[in-house]
């Protein structure tokens, strides 16, 4: 009997589980609370390791964000290749997510060399989140775990709004990466012969 009732248990949590993860990767926000209301946790996550936060910021789905904050989700949990909410909601451009999860304490930076939220927003030029960031003081030099700044990432991706918003806000024009390339050296290479002109005007002189 003991046995009978734990299968049943475990289909119900699993049926449940599939369920929560389907929902919030539908943005069935009504489906999701229900089940959060029912017991289900907060916090959790795909076989990636992406919690259901991680979910909602990457589609930018902003009223499961807040809805998941005010439930206590764990920003500071990261999936399996290491990004979090916040990180999610940058590469993919979420403006009202990125608010979100920095009003409710999200960090802005790392304290060892890591990919940030600023560092996606410049790589994917998504320049009105890294404004943002910025106001809210993140590190303008952050540097990846390979030495990367959002000036590189910008300069070599042909983000020219994000590289101009970049130097107003006075970032190291003449940092290197670990390979020894520069934001003039990745513009360079990436043919942005603007994004070039504008680096030089800054300082740049390698």
């Amino acid at each position: 009997m003991a046995i009978v009732l734990a299968t049943i248990a475990f289909s119900s949590f699993a049926g449940s589980y599939d369920a929560i993860i389907r929902a919030s990767k539908e943005d069935d926000n009504a489906a999701v609370m229900s089940l959060l209301q029912r017991g289900m946790d907060v916090n959790t996550s795909d076989t990636d390791g992406n919690t259901l936060l991680m979910l909602a910021a990457r589609s930018g789905n902003a009223q499961l964000v807040d809805s998941l904050l005010k439930n206590n989700a764990d920003y500071h949990k990261a999936n399996r290749f290491g990004d979090d909410a916040l990180l999610l909601a940058a590469l993919n451009g979420h403006l009202n997510c990125v608010r979100s999860l920095v009003t409710a304490g999200a960090p802005l930076d790392r304290e060892q060399p890591g990919w940030t939220a600023l560092l996606y927003a410049a790589f994917a030029g998504h320049t009105d989140i890294a404004a943002y960031l910025l106001e809210q003081d993140a590190n303008v030099d952050a540097q990846s775990a390979n030495g990367f700044t959002a000036l590189m990432l910008a300069a070599r991706n042909g983000h020219k709004d994000t590289v101009v918003l970049l130097l107003k806000n006075e970032a190291d024009v003449n940092l290197e990466n670990d390979d020894g390339a520069t934001a003039m050296k990745l513009a360079t290479a990436s043919n942005n012969s603007e994004i070039l002109q504008l680096l030089k005007a800054a300082g740049a002189v390698r």
